[in-house]
């Protein structure tokens, strides 16, 4: 276990610019490493995807490399790599089994040792603190890899999740496209173990905002708009050569406190903070109803979410009275970024209404990134992936989470998490998720907002195999030109 140990110590610093990053940035870690070429099949379509100011690499990368499971928009484990999982009895062991006959793009099959090797290097970034569960990972056999650990964890199921590519060829994956040469560029993998794609060829190219890929869509130049913002939703929302897809992302507007400052340093504040704030209404007004108010750290979906869970809730009228009464300074500044301002300028005028000033402190992204590190900071607006695992608010939220730049410590809330990541039993995994929920609303380490809603647009020309408010790249594979009966149905 010492080689993991080093690794997670010697990753920990990586993880956690990574993951700041990724709060204001869907993507921005950038892969490298040798590419594939593939002979071309000119009788599937080519599809061509305008994107925003991304890292293309990283872009790529969603779609040429996969993991052993992925985790469903209900917090279950789905197969990928994984034929299946197999848990001792006594919570100790973790055997994966492999599908047979998997190969990487260049060929090479998925060996057990293979598997090993990437995970031995990927976990650390996966599974930050909780990587102290993990005592070896090894090859059993030809097609099994067993994770031996120190006690139950729940958190080494869902770090299931660690993507795997060929160890020293980070671009070299199994998914169903393969990289080329060409920054932006994919090709089929006819070999895939789902089956070929339907889609011969993928080109990504980068637009410097919505309106710019609207053009080039109207000339023929893309077929998808990546990510269409609610500014320009409306305007597509009449087209009849588009369609829009939308879904509930895993990332949710949160104010960020920030501990060591004044004012956050009191849990009665914190909670008034977050009672003074209309979340419908921050959805309407800052989101154009587009969005899904949050009720807390916990992505909603996930199956250990009871209906009975408590959530935070509006009362203007007491938050104004608990601010009035603890004396503290009634104001604080808050970073934000450029794209955030309109979220920032809601959030600001709910807390005015209380008697709280929050004063918008604008900085690029990397003055972000660079703040967040440091902790210097009163409280900063961030979009925090928080779901559909509960390993990712552990990380936000327990005193030793690798994203817990703002020194959040409670032992209620410690105590609840861990619970979570060590349970036995799924009871015992519903009761931590509803002692985390309470031991938050009692001790907010934020303002919790809302989750935001993300729409694709897609030529209608092709037929979309989607399931509601899911991301529909995800059957990029699948996808076929529609005939014109179709077209004109939609």
């Amino acid at each position: 276990m010492p080689d993991l140990q080093e690794r997670w110590s010697q990753g920990v610093a990586v993880r956690r610019l990574t993951h700041v990053i990724r709060a204001f940035l869907p993507v921005f870690v950038s892969a490298c490493g040798p590419s594939v070429q593939v002979q071309a099949d000119l009788t599937r379509p080519t599809v061509q995807i305008g994107v925003g100011q991304i890292n293309l690499a990283s872009f790529v990368q969603n779609f040429t490399v996969e993991s052993l499971a992925r985790i469903g928009e209900d917090g279950k484990l789905v197969e990928r790599l994984a034929k299946r999982w197999i848990v001792s009895p006594d919570g100790l062991s973790l055997i994966v089994e492999l599908r047979p006959a998997v190969t990487f793009h260049d060929g090479s099959p998925v060996s057990a040792s293979l598997v090993a090797e990437a995970l031995n290097s990927n976990l650390p970034a996966t599974m930050g603190p909780a990587l102290d569960d993990v005592l070896s990972v090894q090859p059993i056999s030809e097609d099994r890899v067993e994770i031996r650990l120190r006690r139950p964890s729940r958190f080494a199921l869902e770090a299931l999740e660690t993507t795997i590519s060929k160890p020293g060829a980070p671009t070299i994956g199994t998914a169903a496209f393969v990289a080329t040469d060409v920054p932006g560029e994919m090709r089929a993998n006819d070999n895939y173990y789902l089956g070929p794609p339907t889609v011969e060829r993928v080109v990504a190219k980068i637009f410097p905002g919505v309106r710019a890929a609207w053009a080039e869509f109207l000339r023929g130049g893309v077929d998808v708009i990546y990510e269409v913002g609610p500014d320009a939703r409306d305007s597509l929302e009449s087209s009849t050569a588009i369609k829009l897809f939308p879904y509930t992302s895993h990332y949710q507007f949160v104010v960020l406190l920030n501990f060591r400052h004044g004012a956050a340093r009191s849990s009665a504040v914190r909670r008034a903070l977050n009672a003074a704030i209309d979340r419908t209404a921050f959805v309407r007004d800052a989101l154009d109803n587009h969005g899904l108010p949050s009720s807390g750290p916990i992505w909603p979906r996930h199956w250990a979410v009871q209906g009975n869970l408590p959530a935070f809730s509006f009362d203007p009228g007491a938050a104004a009275a608990t601010i009035a009464s603890v004396g503290h300074p009634t104001s604080f500044t808050c970073v934000v970024a450029p794209a955030a301002e309109r979220v920032a300028l809601v959030v600001k005028r709910q807390l005015q209404a209380i008697g709280v000033e929050m004063i918008l402190v604008e900085k690029s992204v990397k003055e972000n990134v660079d703040v967040m590190r440091a902790g210097d900071f009163d409280a900063l607006l961030a979009a925090a992936i928080s779901g559909p695992s509960l390993l990712r608010p552990y990380d936000w939220w327990h005193s030793k989470g690798t994203r817990n730049s703002s020194k959040y410590a409670n032992a209620s809330v410690d105590a609840a998490l861990d619970t979570i990541r060590h349970a036995r039993s799924d009871d015992e995994y519903q009761n931590g998720v509803e002692a985390f929920q309470r031991g938050i609303l009692e001790d907010p380490p934020a303002i919790f907002l809302a989750w935001d809603e993300r729409v694709r647009a897609v030529s209608k020309r092709f037929d979309v195999p989607a399931q509601p408010d899911v991301d529909m790249m995800g059957t990029l594979r699948l996808w076929r030109i529609a005939s014109k009966d179709a077209r004109s149905r939609n």
